[in-house]
């Protein structure tokens, strides 16, 4: 098709990436950064890991993840989820930048935390619910 397209792309251990281009044109280069690693362990107050706890990933204006790609081939990177057995939850492959995550448990126990990422780095973040 003619006029203006978005291209997406993403490889394991780099962040997606995405550009736009008028076709016909030239050639399309997408450059990909080093992908940063988020482990988030979700504890109740007195800090033991709670399993089975929803997570969800948000930007850092509190856009759902999910929302910025329409690509389907990894839906691990994009979807929320639940905490492990061990209270954690990890999202590899993620751009660099701010992010927040939602947390929620029983009985409406909800939080929030918030972290700093650089291109190719590994944080822990844990988010302690009421």
């Amino acid at each position: 098709p003619t006029g203006t397209l978005r291209f997406e792309a993403t490889a394991a251990g780099f962040a997606p990436g995405e550009a736009t281009a008028s076709v016909p044109g030239n050639d399309v280069t997408i450059k990909l950064a080093r992908g940063a690693t988020l482990k988030v362990t979700v504890a109740a107050s007195g800090g033991t890991p709670l399993a089975g706890a929803g997570v969800e990933l948000l930007d850092g204006s509190g856009k759902p993840y999910a929302a910025r790609f329409s690509l389907e081939s990894f839906p691990d990177l994009l979807q929320g989820g639940t905490t492990g057995s061990d209270g954690m939850r990890v999202w590899k492959d993620l751009p660099a930048g701010t992010w927040r995550v939602r947390a929620q448990a029983a009985e409406d126990r909800a939080a929030e935390g918030s972290v700093t990422l650089s291109e190719g780095e590994v944080k822990e973040l844990t988010i302690r619910l009421p």
